[in-house]
């Protein structure tokens, strides 16, 4: 167990979180990842607190964790990975640089990027040999910075899919990059501001579809 209740900080920052057992935040923010290394953690981390990526090793979180604060990815990658609950624990997701991926569940919100940064991705399958889908439960923003990368496998025509509850998209250009080069991103009626995804198709929400989807490319051409 690593219990946080008497760190005297605000933070603690470890080289790397693996293997499984409990966290304890005690209302603290925890920084992983200052070794570089690319670790698994399938235990649960819980109470209220934050949890904070850097390094550029990747943090693959497989447990329901139930922590109560925000996930910030600076640098290198976070993988959601479980089958229930929440990797990334009830709070909201900030990838402000580095990248978010994964086939697991994310209860709050999705922010990639941060409008004005070095660069943040959205890459479901990162780390898979296979196309992968990603659920977040709640709203998915992209911000000017952010890319959001898929694998297409035109063998079976599968590809990355991203399931939510509703796609933002905020001033300037996100992009979407495949494997024959990078897209821009255009609008969705209604939601959205007014023009044509391409190189991806949005399903927005309807009554007999309430979460919105990012599906692979369709036989249309971009303009």
């Amino acid at each position: 167990m690593l219990d946080l209740t008497n760190v005297t900080e605000a933070a603690m920052a470890i080289g790397s979180l693996a293997g499984d057992g409990i966290v304890l935040l005690a209302g603290h923010t925890l920084g992983v990842g200052n070794n570089n290394l690319s670790t698994t953690f399938s235990g649960v981390i819980q109470e209220s607190g934050a949890l904070a990526k850097a390094g550029t090793g990747t943090l693959t979180l497989t447990g329901p964790n139930s922590y109560i604060g925000t996930t910030t990815v600076s640098a290198g990658m976070i993988l959601a990975s479980n089958r229930s609950g929440s990797a990334t624990g009830t709070g909201s997701v900030n990838v402000n640089a580095g990248t978010l991926g994964g086939k697991g569940i994310i209860q709050g919100t999705v922010t990639i990027g941060t409008g004005a940064g070095a660069g943040a991705f959205l890459a479901p399958s990162s780390g898979s040999n296979q196309p992968v889908a990603l659920t977040i439960k709640k709203t998915l923003t992209f911000k000017a910075d952010s890319t959001y990368s898929y694998k297409l496998n035109i063998n079976n025509a599968r590809a990355d899919q991203v399931i939510s509850k509703g796609v933002q998209f905020k001033a300037g250009r996100s992009l979407v990059s495949n494997r024959s080069g990078i897209g821009g991103w255009s609008a969705a009626p209604s939601s959205l501001p007014s023009a044509t995804l391409r190189q991806m198709q949005l399903l927005a929400p309807s009554p007999t579809c309430p979460t919105a989807q990012l599906l692979p490319p369709v036989a249309t051409t971009s303009r």
